[in-house]
């Protein structure tokens, strides 16, 4: 039976209505407590089994799922009612996170997506503002399942709210736990006071780059990293408040620090604490997944000059193809085994450079000398660019690099691939010509159907008329 026909709850008023459902809230006569019952508009059968399985979970930051009803084909999710204001609306009533508050934000959400992730084995998909719910506490609860589905499958249909969504999701690739990541440093870009912003902003930034491969890991790295900003200002605090007490024993105390961290697996905070000492970098490599060697491009390994981490971080660069991460590593060595590697990047003869870099690097090598050697945006370097012969997927990366507006409509001009011409239209369009016609474009140009769903997303968006 449809519950809200259902005498057992008696519908109070309507208090949310939006794209995937509208939310009541309602008395449970047996329970003798309050409830909240959505009506799905939006399904998926990936996504009803999701939420099923979450019926049987409890986690402190997460709603509880009391029931899933089917009634005639139509579905009904009964929640507990969590009193309180949702973030949108907190927000527009003035309020934003201050270091302290963002701080218990952050953990708390980043707790939350971890036991969905790695215990419930859920991605979330849809986290923003209005999903998630402040407590008069000061807690946060997170809302609304109708998105989520299974971490080891991909969702039929994307939908969330594009505003928060990761750049992977909105251009049809594969999504996995790193999504929400991304959706949870946006959403807190947006709720943060500016003093806040910059306390957090190179955590943020990880978690928001384009490119999931370069974020976090998972949360649970994500959650390792932000302690360290928290306990910086611990001890600061620290040593303030002893003052001279402990400016004879300063050494001595950093010391007993330096080893707490150590035995509590905090490596990333004895790094900070002392650079000098090799086993706070030794104890983080042997923590880490070797996918994961790109938390270490964030380090500072001067005083690891020459040390046998570097060239295991080198090697594990070059096995995985990052050669990107292999030059900063390589960049730690003496001058004699840098100008080894980094030969290639003194060849000026075109033809030389090319045959040297084929040979030592394989054209994946090529592209990435380019991109850091020429300045792409330059318009003399166009032409050298056309004299060597890449694949699709090698142009695209190169393109991407370039926002010159004349020098995207020269290559536009002068490339016959569709799907390339394609790409430079979009490329065209995010460089600021929003009103121009590029997306429809693009749109007869390309053939590959999930650029053209990325595409028509965009339209929507921006509203660009053909």
């Amino acid at each position: 039976m449809n519950p809200l026909d259902n005498p057992r709850y008696q519908c109070i008023q309507e208090v949310g209505h939006g794209s995937f459902g509208i939310v009541y809230k309602a008395y449970d006569t047996r329970l003798k407590r309050e409830v909240a019952i959505k009506k799905l508009v939006h399904h998926e059968t990936y996504e009803l089994q999701s939420l099923q399985y979450l019926a049987h979970l409890s986690h402190p930051g997460l709603v509880r799922i009391i029931d899933v009803i089917n009634a005639d084909c139509e579905y009904y999710i009964i929640m507990d009612f969590i009193e309180g204001q949702n973030l949108l609306q907190w927000y527009e009533l003035g309020h934003t996170f201050s270091i302290k508050e963002g701080y218990v934000f952050l953990v708390e959400m980043l707790d939350v997506l971890a036991f969905l992730h790695h215990q419930a084995g859920l991605v979330y998909n849809d986290l923003k503002p209005e999903n998630i719910q402040r407590l008069p506490s000061g807690h946060f609860i997170l809302l609304d399942f109708g998105t989520c589905f299974p971490i080891n499958q991909q969702p039929n249909h994307r939908y969330g709210s594009k505003a928060f969504a990761s750049t992977e999701y909105l251009e049809g690739k594969n999504v996995d736990g790193r999504s929400d990541l991304y959706s949870l440093a946006k959403t807190f870009s947006v709720l943060a006071n500016q003093k806040t912003l910059r306390y957090y902003k190179r955590w943020i930034n990880k978690c928001l780059n384009n490119n999931p491969q370069k974020r976090y890991k998972n949360v649970k790295v994500a959650r390792n990293r932000l302690s360290l900003y928290q306990i910086k200002k611990r001890i600061g605090l620290i040593l303030v408040l002893s003052g001279s007490m402990l400016i004879g024993n300063l050494n001595h105390f950093r010391r007993q620090l330096y080893y707490y961290f150590i035995n509590e697996e905090l490596y990333t905070q004895a790094i900070q604490l002392d650079k000098k000492e090799k086993i706070g970098y030794l104890k983080y490599y042997e923590q880490l997944d070797k996918q994961a060697i790109e938390e270490f491009i964030y380090l500072d390994l001067s005083y690891l000059k020459e040390h046998e981490l570097i060239f295991k971080l080198i090697e594990e660069s070059i096995q995985q193809k990052k050669r990107t991460y292999a030059k900063h590593f390589i960049s730690y060595l003496d001058d004699e085994k840098q100008r080894i590697y980094y030969e290639a990047l003194l060849i000026e003869n075109e033809q030389e450079l090319q045959r040297y870099l084929l040979q030592h690097c394989g054209i994946e090598g090529l592209v990435e000398v380019m991109i850091r050697k020429l300045n792409l945006n330059d318009a003399k370097n166009i032409e050298f660019i056309h004299r060597f012969q890449f694949d699709d997927a090698d142009y695209e990366r190169l393109y991407l690099q370039i926002f010159d507006v004349n020098i995207l409509k020269e290559l536009r001009n002068t490339q016959t691939n569709k799907e390339l011409q394609s790409i430079l239209e979009i490329q065209l369009f995010y460089s600021g010509e929003y009103q121009h016609n590029h997306l429809h474009q693009a749109l007869n140009l390309t053939s590959n159907q999930k650029r053209k769903e990325v595409i028509l997303d965009l339209i929507e968006q921006w509203g660009e008329k053909s």
